[in-house]
């Protein structure tokens, strides 16, 4: 595929059209597949390939795809700000204005009016209520112990709220689990028993079974909530690295 000589950092797949997948690279790239991943094609983003001064190659390390309208997409992107599409991909723009970082970890959606979006970065969470034409810190570090963060994930339903991954550094020797009702205004740290490891990196979620949401630490714990992150169980077995689920 076009993707061949790249890492691939992040997958979408429509709910919708279970055909149509997009995918985000690194070096940072944007690509779509519209017959099940047999083919793709590079689209057309304007995106940063070197980060001045930093040893980074940029990387898309979120690509979303907006629950309301699966013609809506954000793509994160470490170092280079969000991207956003309201036409399938076809034509992107820059969406970056007010972040806290240009290192984007997380992107999730939080539906409703006015559709609420949030990024984790590497200093604070942000949100926007305008598509990204401008974005608020929400300064995590006056409620968290670190401000470093990866993760970042909406549940929906009666229980809605807003999920983040954080801890002291990629990967850190720390983490936790922070949640919020109301877009950052309040937050509550999770009790998972412990501090974890490393950073909580990212979360898993099964729409059939909506109580149940899986988390993990970079450096190969898991914790499982079965009550929609209410309370959480440390999982026995422990990976030496885990970076999806």
């Amino acid at each position: 595929s076009p993707m061949d000589g790249r890492e691939v950092w992040s997958i979408a797949i429509d709910p919708e059209t279970a055909d149509t997948l997009y995918a985000g690279t690194c070096p940072s790239a944007l690509f779509k597949s519209t017959d099940g991943g047999d083919s793709w094609k590079q689209l057309n983003a304007d995106l940063a390939q070197e980060c001045e001064g930093i040893p980074i190659i940029p990387r898309v390390t979120t690509f979303v795809i907006d629950p309301e309208d699966s013609r809506t997409l954000y793509a994160g992107i470490e170092i280079d700000g969000m991207r956003l599409s309201t036409d399938g991909g076809e034509t992107w723009t820059e969406r970056s204005e007010g972040l806290s970082s240009l290192d984007i970890h997380g992107l999730c959606v939080v539906p409703g009016s006015p559709k609420t979006i949030i990024a984790a970065t590497n200093n604070d969470v942000c949100v926007t209520t305008d598509m990204g034409q401008q974005w608020t810190p929400l300064n995590v570090k006056a409620h968290y112990p670190w401000p470093y963060c990866r993760a970042a994930f909406f549940l929906n339903g009666d229980a809605g709220r807003v999920f983040i991954g954080a801890g002291n550094g990629p990967p850190g020797d720390q983490g936790g689990i922070f949640s919020t009702r109301d877009a950052g205004e309040t937050w509550d740290r999770a009790d998972i028993g412990r501090t974890a490891n490393s950073t909580i990196w990212t979360f898993a979620h099964n729409p059939k079974i909506n109580d149940l949401l899986i988390a993990c630490s970079v450096s190969g714990q898991l914790y499982r909530s079965t009550d929609t992150g209410d309370s959480w169980t440390k999982l026995s077995h422990e990976f030496g690295e885990v970076r999806a689920l």
